[in-house]
């Protein structure tokens, strides 16, 4: 990492549907950045009468915390109007993203196929910093959306007021599939004119240290990665100091890894039961998202109903 003067940055992704105050606060406890920041909110559902009650209920924070959110639409008029309604809340920090690729996001005009209009971005951007200067800004970006499209963008962000970037290593149109498209990275991370974060398929060291070679790098984002193991922040932290986490999903024996998932899965259990929202079925729902990360649990794990049916699989999974 002869790129970076510190030691590297490791960031929880603003996942959609999954990045919940208890899985936040998981992440949280092997020192995760960006766990203060709710997930990805679409600015148009915010102000939809019909919507805006069910969008609230993704804000969550502790009463201690920092409030930050990913916000994502399509022209100034509702994106301001979404931060209006933000800034009230207490929220001082947003994300804006530009790099969601997904149909129900692109067909509305916004996430990664905004890049395809860069005029349009800057006055989002220009119109967020001008109605709320001490806002603090940063993007969540692709490489554009069917070709490269960030050097204006990225020489023209400190300028905007954006203070850092999460770049993602594929355009739009290539989904989530293939290799990431290292060149365009690199040339990314040095036309920046802010600090540079990388972002994709990061499931290890390995991978995390391609992207930290990449110049300039400050740190990674991680998203799918963290499903099943949170703990994937502190092992990366312990190995950019040079040392091996012990204790860990990424350490020991097979059972002693799996032990430790199991133990991970408890922990996560009990944040939801103590700082979950609404009903215990609704609570589950959430948390069966997670529980196809928990692939040891075998099948079952993703029809269970109550917590009480996942404690009894838990205990049964440790005495197998």
């Amino acid at each position: 990492m002869e790129n970076c003067d510190s030691q590297p940055q490791f960031w929880l992704a603003p996942l959609a549907g999954l990045n919940d105050l208890p899985f936040r606060l998981l992440c949280a406890r092997f020192g995760a950045l960006g766990c203060h920041w709710a997930p990805m909110i679409c600015a148009q559902a915010l102000m939809h009468p019909a919507s805006r009650l069910q969008t609230l209920k993704l804000l969550e924070w502790l009463p201690e915390q920092e409030r930050a959110l990913q916000l994502f639409g399509p022209n100034p008029q509702i994106v301001g109007a979404a931060l209006e309604v933000a800034w009230e809340l207490g929220v001082r920090e947003v994300n804006f993203n530009l790099g969601c690729q997904v149909p129900k996001v692109t067909k509305g005009g916004s996430g990664a196929i905004l890049l395809r209009d860069l005029p349009q971005v800057y006055a989002i951007l220009e119109a967020m910093k001008r109605s709320y200067p001490q806002l603090h800004l940063s993007l969540k970006l692709r490489l554009g959306w069917d070709n490269y499209a960030l050097t204006p963008l990225l020489r023209e962000a400190s300028n905007l007021g954006v203070e850092r970037v999460f770049v993602h290593g594929r355009l739009g149109t290539d989904g989530f599939g293939g290799d990431l498209r290292w060149d365009l990275l690199d040339r990314a991370a040095q036309e920046s004119s802010v600090p540079f974060y990388a972002n994709g398929g990061v499931t290890d060291w390995e991978s995390a240290q391609r992207l930290l070679a990449l110049p300039r790098c400050q740190g990674v984002m991680i998203g799918r990665g963290a499903l099943g193991r949170a703990d994937i922040f502190a092992y990366l932290q312990a190995k950019a100091r040079g040392e091996e986490l012990q204790d860990s999903t990424w350490s020991g024996s097979p059972a002693q890894r799996r032990q430790r998932q199991l133990e991970l899965l408890k922990e996560h259990l009990e944040l939801v039961e103590r700082y979950g929202r609404g009903p215990e079925r609704e609570r589950m729902h959430k948390l069966r998202r997670h529980l196809a990360a928990y692939e040891l649990l075998g099948p079952e794990r993703l029809q269970l109903a109550s917590f009480r049916a996942l404690r009894d699989l838990i205990a049964r999974s440790e005495q197998s």
